[in-house]
């Protein structure tokens, strides 16, 4: 196992393998050792900008209509909402907050959400069309934490998604869910300098 946390401006990394120990030793063993350095004291003394918003990168591909775009825009500020009132303080300003499921299913679906109301206000492209009909189609079927895990490759705290692996690869197979669902449409920073 090969952990690496950006904790505000320090780089933490904790690699811990064993051929006897199983998952729920390893973690744990992670966890204590977290602990003992503790990695969130020491980040605290360098840490990010919090009394500011962070900044917003947009992908390129969301510049391709103006759905995309505001939808996109609507997700990374329902994210940064989520981190505001659900994250304590140290975790905030070392930056350890991004790996919470919770905050990107509450992105997810404030996006869906956006869509929904706005979906005749704006122009929209068949590719974004397609985006959001199969995101609806995850969203109804109760997947979006499984598209989620997926769309993060696993390296997102949700402890289950390793469980549904397989048969959220049979559901995407069998409602053609498209693979542009696994683009990143933006990044959430704190400038440092």
């Amino acid at each position: 196992m090969l952990s690496i946390y950006e904790s505000g401006g320090w780089t933490f990394k904790i690699r811990i393998s064993s051929d006897e120990m199983t998952n729920e030793q390893l973690t744990d063993l992670k966890q204590k050792t977290e602990n003992y350095f503790n990695v969130l004291d020491i980040a605290a003394t360098k840490t990010l900008p919090v009394n500011d918003a962070p900044d917003v990168l947009l992908s390129p591909v969301v510049k391709r209509d103006s759905m995309m775009a505001k939808a996109t825009i609507a997700a990374a500020e329902a994210k940064i909402e989520w981190l505001k009132n659900n994250s304590d303080i140290k975790d905030i300003m070392t930056g350890f907050n991004d790996m919470k499921i919770e905050s990107e299913v509450y992105a997810t679906e404030k996006m869906l959400e956006f869509y929904k109301m706005n979906k005749n206000n704006w122009e929209i492209t068949p590719e974004t069309q397609k985006y959001f009909d199969d995101m609806i189609v995850i969203s109804d079927n109760k997947q979006i934490k499984n598209y989620i895990y997926d769309k993060y490759m696993g390296i997102i705290d949700y402890s289950e998604g390793e469980i549904h692996k397989k048969s959220y690869a049979q559901f995407k197979t069998d409602h053609k869910i498209s693979q542009e669902l696994d683009e990143i449409f933006f990044k959430l920073f704190y400038n440092l300098d």
